[in-house]
């Protein structure tokens, strides 16, 4: 069998970095020159509305992106596990499965799938689209870790 050569699409690399290191976690050091190295000052996040205060719904701009995500406990690195399952991407759009697994205090465990569906322009994410099945029962357990 013959290894494969060719090259990932620029925009995969792209993604790669966007989950090199937890997001939350440069958002929670204040690394903003790092999140500018794959997002767009004018990006868009989207959760569905409703799902889970204050993730839920369209945020735009990095600054509004960051204030939200401040929000958000960051787990101690052993509450929290995440994994990439699948990158794909092209010059426009990108798409990402990934699971995570949060971690409570008891040792209880919390499984979420997640399906991200990006867009880029000029070699940075624009918008995001995250989706994942019960996101109301995640955002319980996440904050019931941290109490």
């Amino acid at each position: 069998m013959t290894p494969d050569t060719k090259q990932a699409h620029p925009n995969v690399e792209v993604l790669e970095r966007f989950y090199a290191e937890s997001l939350l976690a440069k958002v929670h050091r204040d690394d903003i020159e790092g999140l500018r190295s794959f997002l767009a000052d004018d990006v868009v996040w989207r959760t569905p509305p409703g799902d889970c205060p204050p993730l839920a719904g369209e945020h735009r701009g990095l600054e509004e992106l960051v204030e939200v995500m401040r929000t958000i406990p960051l787990p101690s690195d052993d509450a929290h596990v995440g994994e990439v399952e699948a990158i794909y991407a092209d010059d426009n759009v990108g798409l990402a499965l990934h699971h995570d697994v949060f971690v409570n205090g008891r040792g209880d465990k919390y499984p979420v799938a997640f399906t991200v569906v990006f867009r880029f322009s000029d070699g940075k994410i624009v918008e995001f689209d995250e989706i994942t099945r019960d996101p109301v029962s995640m955002w319980a357990f996440i904050k019931g870790s941290q109490e």
